[in-house]
């Protein structure tokens, strides 16, 4: 019996003729992450074996990797008129084809520049971010606590029997919060930080500290009695009026203690009023003129390779952080707690740190 592994066909189909190719999806996928351009020059000779020599001149894509389906449309220009070269790989090709017009028909898939200078930049500057090519302390202090972040996350993940995760899931509105917004969050700060985009790593640290604080709040309520979901729409229509730091202050604090909930509320005060309230965004562009005389490279464009002038909102990101991952073991050894608690059984998948 064939895999279906094997049963992915490709074809090459070069100004509505089918050619043959060797390709197959996983070359097809592998090639495509090291260039959008790359799947062509791999067929190229047997392009321009049919149509002569031949220009490039952009591009569509439709690729489901989880389908193992894999659409990619090149424009050509040959002899003065434009023709296509078309790479499909698929169980069904066919009906991959027909989906592959409908997208280019509804716009949702379009024709892009071939010309990839956007994509190289921004590679480019993770790279030179990555690698701290100007030497900025720092942003290596700054990229450790954000790797650590994230590290500290997948500890929080539950170990062993996936079915009483599942079950658990759906009545913990933290560990949800920890699988699907603290998780993603955490890993979008990194690619942010490889951009230069200090600001959004600010943003969703906020968001971060905001969502783990209230799932929390709402198990100790509910203690994994009903729907998480619904628990948190009770609680917010609860809670509709009170604000954050109010809610920090009345209802975080007799579960994790009133420092902790104190360093919550702080963390996130300073994040809100610095850095996503409009008078305290303003207001630090204010304090980089009157310190630099220049704005951040940060603030004209992005990507943005980081340097010197970044060094104070470098050194702010890793300390806050930094508490914000001590508030997460704070947060989690209480939730833990609950756990132990009221669901033992469930509580064997998770592991104390």
């Amino acid at each position: 019996m064939s895999s279906a592994r094997e049963s992915v066909e490709c074809r090459l189909i070069v100004a509505g003729k089918q050619l043959s190719t060797p390709l197959t999806f996983e070359k097809l996928i592998e090639l495509w992450r090291a260039g959008a351009t790359k799947p062509f020059e791999e067929v190229r000779s047997t392009v321009e074996g049919e149509l002569g020599p031949v220009e490039l001149d952009g591009l569509a894509v439709y690729i489901k990797r989880r389908g193992r389906v894999a659409v990619i449309e090149y424009s050509l220009k040959a002899e003065g008129r434009e023709v296509s070269a078309v790479i499909a790989c698929a169980e069904n090709p066919k009906a991959a084809l027909e989906r592959f017009r409908e997208l280019k028909e509804s716009r949702a898939v379009r024709l892009h520049c071939a010309d990839t200078w956007l994509i190289d930049t921004a590679k480019e500057t993770i790279q030179s971010n990555y690698y701290n090519a100007e030497g900025v302390a720092e942003l290596s202090k700054a990229f450790r606590e954000v790797v650590s972040l994230a590290n500290d996350v997948i500890d929080y993940y539950p170990r062993g029997d996936p079915h009483k995760v599942s079950e658990l899931l759906v009545r913990s509105a933290f560990l949800f919060s920890i699988l699907h917004v603290v998780w993603p969050l955490s890993s979008g700060m990194l690619l942010d930080l490889l951009v230069g985009n200090l600001p959004a790593c600010f943003m969703q640290l906020r968001l971060l500290v905001e969502a783990a604080a209230k799932a929390l709040i709402v198990d100790y309520s509910e203690k994994f009695q009903t729907d998480a979901f619904a628990s948190v729409e009770t609680f917010e229509k609860r809670l509709r009026n009170v604000s954050t730091a109010k809610v920090f202050e009345n209802e975080l604090a007799p579960i994790v203690g009133e420092r902790a909930a104190g360093d919550a509320k702080s963390l996130w005060s300073k994040l809100s009023e610095e850095w996503v309230h409009f008078r305290g965004f303003f207001a630090r562009i204010e304090k980089a003129l009157e310190k630099f005389g220049d704005l951040q490279s940060y603030r004209y464009v992005l990507p943005a390779d980081l340097g010197e002038e970044d060094a104070e909102d470098l050194k702010e990101l890793a300390e806050r952080v930094a508490r914000a991952r001590q508030l997460l073991r704070t947060f989690y050894s209480s939730w833990l707690k609950l756990l132990e608690e009221q669901l033992p059984e469930a509580a064997g998948v998770f592991e104390r740190r």
